[in-house]
């Protein structure tokens, strides 16, 4: 698709939207219409965003650090990052601490650590904090979302399912010294596939504490377990579901799995050591990143969009169909109007 033809297929879906923004409102479906009415914005911004998630200790800060190049988000041994962490574009670094209660602060981004993490003195009443970075990731209109560990504590996990629902781009992360829990499966198929995100990878982390050929059998174990314990049960639970199975096939894709060493990364980019960040594995996750930011982001976008029509459409339907079943109307009479309508509105597409 060229680049005109993709502006009008988005000109067409966001005349739909609206659509949809005045069916729901007039319906009094607050939910609905304030879900169309985030999308409808976020297709005027063109903004993209990208989360980075996963269980505690399982190396998201590190691996963002290594994406932006530098140590700009606080890491340690112990499970850190305790809020939202949204890093977006500008040449001037800085951020912004907001909290609860709305208020704002600026602080500078070598006290961050105080503001972000579980043992940060400034912790209490964070809600997010937005980390201004040259980044050439965050270049095009493209946020990164550092999230709080899953299973953490409710309020991390609370606040992550809060953010998945924004996301274009998943990155969920597992670690190289932990099996492939239940837990990161149950979360993978239940909250991350059903959810409205665009596309998932996996990367693996702390690779490099292995040797090539253990980490070919990690990766191999990993996908393995994806496509039992996720895909196929996706199969089973959805088999009766063709349209809602294929969407979660294709957020899933052809499994794409990364194993990194972060910390290795970092340490090569410090040092100007081609070889080094080649044994790191991050030359190839930048290049899948680059590849999903650019060439792919135009297709992700009209997925999600097509996704949020087609569900704010059975939204509507199922609550019209009961408001005209509490009205008394004979389903034959109802099907009929439904069909016209739909006739109606499949013409104005045209």
């Amino acid at each position: 698709m060229n680049v005109r033809s993709y502006k009008e297929t988005t000109t067409e879906l966001s005349q739909d939207l609206a659509k949809l923004e005045f069916y729901a409102q007039q319906l009094e479906m607050d939910n609905t219409r304030l879900s169309v009415s985030e999308m409808i914005e976020k297709m005027k911004s063109d903004h993209f965003n990208l989360a980075v998630l996963g269980e505690f200790r399982r190396g998201k800060s590190t691996l963002i650090n290594s994406l932006l190049r530098t140590p700009v988000l606080p890491v340690d041994i112990v499970p850190t990052t305790a809020c939202i962490n949204r890093i977006t574009y500008d040449a001037q670094p800085s951020a912004l601490v907001e909290r609860f209660d709305g208020s704002q602060e600026q602080v500078p981004l070598e006290e961050l650590k105080e503001y972000v993490t579980q043992e940060g003195k400034n912790i209490e009443g964070v809600r997010e904090v937005t980390v201004w970075y040259p980044t050439v990731y965050c270049s095009n209109n493209v946020d990164i979302y550092d999230t709080p560990g899953l299973n953490d504590s409710p309020e991390m996990t609370r606040a992550t399912l809060d953010v998945i629902s924004k996301m274009d781009i998943a990155i969920f992360t597992l670690n190289a010294n932990v099996n492939f829990s239940m837990s990161e499966c149950e979360f993978i198929g239940e909250r991350l596939l059903t959810s409205n995100v665009g596309k998932i990878i996996f990367v693996i982390t702390r690779m490099g504490e292995y040797t090539p050929e253990q980490q070919e059998r990690i990766l191999k174990s990993i996908r393995a377990r994806i496509e039992a314990m996720v895909l196929q049960k996706a199969e089973r639970v959805l088999e009766d579901q063709p349209e809602e199975l294929a969407a979660f096939k294709r957020k899933l894709g052809d499994i794409r799995i990364f194993g990194v060493d972060s910390m290795m990364a970092l340490e090569a980019r410090r040092n100007h050591d081609g070889v080094l960040l080649e044994k790191s594995g991050f030359a190839a996750f930048e290049e899948a990143i680059d590849e999903l930011l650019t060439r792919e982001r135009g297709r992700i976008t009209l997925d999600k969009q097509t996704s949020a029509i087609l569900k704010a459409s059975q939204d509507i339907f199922t609550t019209i169909q009961a408001k005209v079943s509490a009205l008394g109307m004979d389903e034959e009479t109802f099907q009929q109007k439904y069909a016209d309508t739909e006739k109606e509105i499949r013409s104005e597409e045209r």
